[in-house]
């Protein structure tokens, strides 16, 4: 393309004038403006490798410049134009968000009774920072509603937690005493077993903790790898030996760890409601545990093809 253009372009000083620049400039836009046009006419979206060139012809106090543009057509698949992402951008959507969900972790720490008002957003945002918060909740309020609203949103609440936060949450309420049951009950209803959690929990317990963890193997994983067979064969080894049978038993009765005695047809100690391995009734039968275990080593040797 062909422009014409005043010879005269210096300034007083001898520089290049704004005005010449400004031609310039505007004779590379119209020509990436037309090379755009050419490029829309085969269907393109965009235009890779452009190359611009230029040659001057002057005379008699005139300057003529041709320029030359060149590129290849192309055609991106879901190319947005001109719309440059940003590494860090944050548009005003995501600003609204964050404030909503900085402004739930605010007001539920100062009270988590604030909870009841936050279930909306609870149950639909995972929040692990208010963990502590809801559990307390649950427990102040569990007598209640155990049945009700108040447990299902719990569970659906700690069901958005991503997995290693929460299952480290739960196996950290383990080592106390307090609420037992109810930390077995999320666990196993989250589905929660972890048996690199149990083994550790197990070593550093006590003895109504080690049978806690006993508990919690009974239950199911979300997902099973290779490896779970090992370490569940090692954990029922370490059961096992843990809680060997207590008692001195003679042909027809039994001493229990406490010291009465026992007569053999009697299954649980007639004094501390125990069995011969130190399980009390509602602490199921280790026998039956154990069993269960060893058939979910065998499942997981199959199902893992070794």
């Amino acid at each position: 393309m062909l422009f014409d253009l005043f010879a005269d372009f210096t300034d007083f000083f001898g520089g290049r004038s704004a005005s010449y620049q400004n031609q310039l400039k505007s004779i590379y836009d119209e020509v990436l403006d037309q090379l755009t046009d050419e490029a829309i006419k085969v269907g393109a979206n965009a235009i890779v490798g452009i190359s611009l060139d230029h040659d001057e012809i002057s005379g008699k106090g005139k300057q003529m410049f041709m320029v030359t543009a060149t590129g290849t057509a192309a055609y991106i698949p879901d190319y947005k134009g001109n719309e440059v992402k940003y590494e860090n951008e944050v548009t005003l959507e995501k600003c609204q968000l964050e404030y909503t969900r900085l402004k739930t972790i605010h007001v539920v720490k100062h009270n988590y009774a604030q909870v009841e008002n936050k279930w909306a957003y609870l149950t639909t945002n995972s929040v692990p920072e208010l963990m502590e918060e809801v559990y307390k909740y649950y427990l102040s309020n569990m007598q209640y509603y155990e049945s009700g609203m108040t447990a299902s949103n719990t569970m659906q609440y700690f069901s958005q937690i991503p997995e290693p936060a929460v299952t480290a949450f739960f196996y950290s309420k383990l080592k106390s005493a307090e609420d037992v049951n109810v930390n077995i009950k999320f666990i196993k209803e989250l589905k929660l077993v972890n048996y690199d959690h149990i083994d550790h929990v197990f070593a550093t317990g006590n003895e109504q903790v080690k049978k806690t963890c006993v508990s919690i193997l009974a239950g199911d994983k979300r997902k099973y790898y290779a490896d779970d067979y090992w370490k569940l064969e090692k954990l029922v080894q370490t059961i096992q030996a843990e809680f060997a049978t207590r008692s001195v038993v003679d042909a027809d009765k039994w001493t229990c760890s406490c010291g009465k005695v026992n007569k053999v047809s009697h299954e649980y100690c007639k004094s501390c409601d125990k069995d011969q391995r130190g399980f009390k009734k509602d602490e199921g039968k280790l026998d039956d545990i154990i069993s269960k275990l060893k058939e979910q080593c065998v499942r997981i040797w199959k199902t893992q093809n070794f």
